[in-house]
């Protein structure tokens, strides 16, 4: 069973160039506490793919810290930088089969897009930080349109419940 992570970056402030954007307060709080998620659910990615965009950066590495994710687990790479759901599905299709469970940092509409293709189940939203675990059987390569099921989407909202009340 192949597993997918798609996970939104945190909140930014806006004005500045695009792949500058540095996460703000709401962004670090949103990022930790997907990442007590993670670490409270047990979940070990074989590998984390992320955007080279600053506010994915920053949103994958308190979510590493958090949930102790190593963080030579983690490649940095401009293909993740899209707002393409085409191009993610692309590089998923790829991915080496020694992976069974992956994590991509991005950006929307890209998660949203791709949820919404590879399970069929269009969300009305994606916030930051938003969070959607996919599973699939059989091999990367065999990831098509509604061929995984979407096992969960929590959002940062949700988690605080959890967490801070």
């Amino acid at each position: 069973m192949k597993k997918i992570y798609l996970i939104r970056h945190g909140n930014t402030s806006f004005g500045l160039n695009d792949s500058s954007r540095a996460l703000d307060s709401q962004g670090e709080r949103e990022s930790s506490l997907v990442g007590k998620f993670i670490k409270d659910s047990k979940i070990s990615p074989d590998i984390v793919f992320s955007s080279t965009s600053i506010r994915t950066r920053q949103t994958i590495s308190i979510i590493a810290e958090e949930a102790k994710i190593d963080v030579k687990d983690i490649v940095y790479s401009d293909r993740y930088y899209t707002f393409s759901s085409g191009r993610i599905i692309e590089l998923i299709s790829g991915f080496d089969e020694s992976y069974g469970t992956i994590f991509v940092i991005g950006h929307n509409p890209a998660m949203m897009e791709t949820v919404a293709y590879l399970t069929g189940i269009r969300q009305i939203g994606y916030p930051t930080c938003g969070l959607s675990v996919l599973s699939a059987r059989g091999k990367w390569q065999d990831i098509v349109g509604k061929s995984c099921s979407l096992e969960l989407f929590i959002t940062p909202e949700e988690l605080a419940h959890i967490y801070e009340d």
